[in-house]
């Protein structure tokens, strides 16, 4: 599986478990926020761990525009390593 599309699932699968614990926290318990909130959070170390294979750079990426720093989606507008410009959408 490439990079871009491992990080497509993640983000795909981080934003389902959001909307379940959401959804879960509004019609069952308030208690369902803690695991909503340790979604939000932990989003980010999950991400960081999807790397460019040829640099081994996160594909997390963090760039100068405040667009890029509050980590909007960039799974979807990316197919390039932003360190080494390798095609994230071919095999290693």
């Amino acid at each position: 599986m490439t990079a871009v599309n491992k990080n497509r699932f993640a983000w795909a699968g981080i934003m389902v478990a959001g909307l379940c614990f959401g959804l879960s926290a509004m019609y069952l318990s308030a208690w369902f926020v803690v695991p909503f909130f340790a979604n939000v959070f932990g989003a980010h170390l999950i991400l960081r761990r999807i790397v460019c294979p040829n640099c081994r750079a996160s594909l997390k990426f963090e760039g100068k525009r405040l667009v890029d720093r509050l980590g909007v989606p960039s799974a979807w507008r990316r197919k390039n390593c932003a360190a080494c410009g390798w095609d994230l959408a071919k095999e290693p």
